[in-house]
C-alpha cells in the first residue's frame, strides 16, 4: 500500500512539475509586432511623463504668481530656502531605519537626483517670474511715461 501510494506521488508530482515546465518552454520570442507595439508604449509613456512635468511646473509658476502678488500686496519678503543641514538628516534616518551604508548611500544618490530635478523646476518657475517682473515694470515705466488727452 505504501509502495503505490509512493508511486503514486511521483507520478502526481511529475505531471504537475510538467505542467509548469511546459509554460516555460512554450514561450516564445515576442515578434517585431509585439516589439514594435511595446516601443511605441514607451515612447508614450515618456512623452506623457514629459507632458505632466509641463504641467506640473505651469501649475508651480501659476501658484508662484499668486504668492507673489499677495508679498506685493502686503510688503512681505520672499523666505530663503534654509533647512536641516543633509547629513544629519541622513543620519537620522539611517538611525531610525536600521539602515546599512550600502542603502544609505542609495538613498542619499536619490535624494540628491530629486533635489536636481525640483532646483531646475524651481530655476524655470524663477526664470518667468523674473520675466513677468520685467514685463510689469515696463507696463508700469509706460503708464506713467503716457501722455493723458482729454
Amino acid at each position: 500500500m505504501a509502495a503505490s501510494l509512493s508511486i503514486l506521488s511521483k507520478v502526481v508530482s511529475s505531471k504537475v512539475e510538467g505542467l509548469f515546465k511546459s509554460d516555460d518552454a512554450d514561450k516564445v520570442p515576442p515578434s517585431e509586432k509585439e516589439m514594435k507595439d511595446e516601443e511605441k508604449r514607451k515612447l508614450a509613456q515618456k512623452d506623457a511623463e514629459d507632458e505632466r512635468k509641463k504641467r506640473h511646473v505651469q501649475e508651480e509658476y501659476q501658484r508662484e504668481k499668486v504668492r507673489q502678488e499677495m508679498r506685493d500686496k502686503y510688503g512681505i519678503q520672499k523666505k530663503s530656502a534654509a533647512g536641516r543641514p543633509k547629513k544629519e538628516v541622513l543620519e537620522e534616518i539611517k538611525k531610525d531605519y536600521g539602515m546599512n551604508d550600502k542603502d544609505a548611500k542609495a538613498l542619499q544618490q536619490k535624494i540628491t537626483e530629486d533635489a536636481a530635478q525640483r532646483d531646475a523646476a524651481k530655476a524655470k518657475v524663477d526664470k518667468k517670474m523674473e520675466t513677468r517682473k520685467m514685463k510689469k515694470e515696463i507696463k508700469k515705466d509706460l503708464g506713467v511715461d503716457k501722455c493723458k488727452q482729454q
